[in-house]
């Protein structure tokens, strides 16, 4: 099978493309932080569809590529989070019928996989995940068809014996454009961000006392961009 892949040259995010790009999905990258690796989840084009590598830039020496997904359906838009021990988690939505949201994670001590695992409701179009870990466990936001709405949705990825969490929906909108849900942890805070119009940037935060969510609040981005309202989003939560 012929794959055709993103290299990144640097976590600068500096990007050779080495054969043809899916240029509607980069690749996602981190340093891991404990080998201090370079790692990436890589969309790769394998002739016919779309699957998922996970490439070990390790300096001087050549790529290390493990192979994340490899079916006949598109796996799109893969994105990476690292635990403290250097443990890794892939996420990516599958377009299928009813699209999916997926992930697996990779241990560190022996470089091995656990399957994939779907997080997203069989029932409910799920797309575009983000995720995060936030010193306990990894979370991962995304976005679910709602009739002629978008939900906004959570899922916490634990260890077992219960190793997915209940999706949450924390927010609704009918924004027609890109939603781009995003989940951010710093400082001990959880919240999510998404675009909720053409001049708003909805968000909530995540309780971890009563282990709720807050209600939507909305930041205006009429007069900047949506980062900036997103900027203004983290100084309300974490503070400036």
């Amino acid at each position: 099978m012929t794959r055709q892949h993103h290299w990144l040259c640097g976590f600068v995010g500096v990007l050779v493309l080495a054969g043809s790009a899916v240029a509607s999905d980069p690749p996602d990258s981190a340093i891991n932080p404990s080998s201090g690796n370079i790692e990436i989840a890589d969309p790769v084009w394998a002739g016919t569809n779309q699957n998922v590598d996970f490439v070990i830039q390790i300096s001087g020496q050549k790529p290390e590529i493990q192979t994340v997904t490899d079916n006949s359906l598109d796996d799109r838009r893969p994105r990476i989070a690292h635990a403290s021990n250097g443990d890794a988690w892939v996420t990516w939505w599958r377009d299928d019928v009813t699209d999916a949201v997926l992930i697996r994670k990779r241990h560190l001590s022996d470089g091995s996989w656990d399957a994939e695992r779907v997080l997203s409701d069989s029932q409910e179009s799920s797309r575009s995940p983000t995720i995060v870990y936030d010193g306990t466990a990894a979370w991962v936001a995304y976005e679910l068809d709602n009739q002629s709405n978008t939900d906004i949705a959570v899922s916490i990825v634990i260890d077992d014996p219960d190793p997915v969490g209940t999706r949450v929906v924390v927010a609704t909108t009918d924004f027609t454009g890109t939603v781009a849900p995003k989940v951010h942890t710093e400082q001990g805070h959880l919240w999510v961000t998404w675009v909720d119009s053409a001049s708003d940037v909805g968000w909530v935060e995540y309780d971890y006392a009563s282990e709720t969510w807050s209600l939507p609040a909305f930041e205006s981005y009429a007069a900047d961009t949506v980062a900036d309202a997103r900027d203004r989003i983290r100084d309300i939560v974490v503070g400036p």
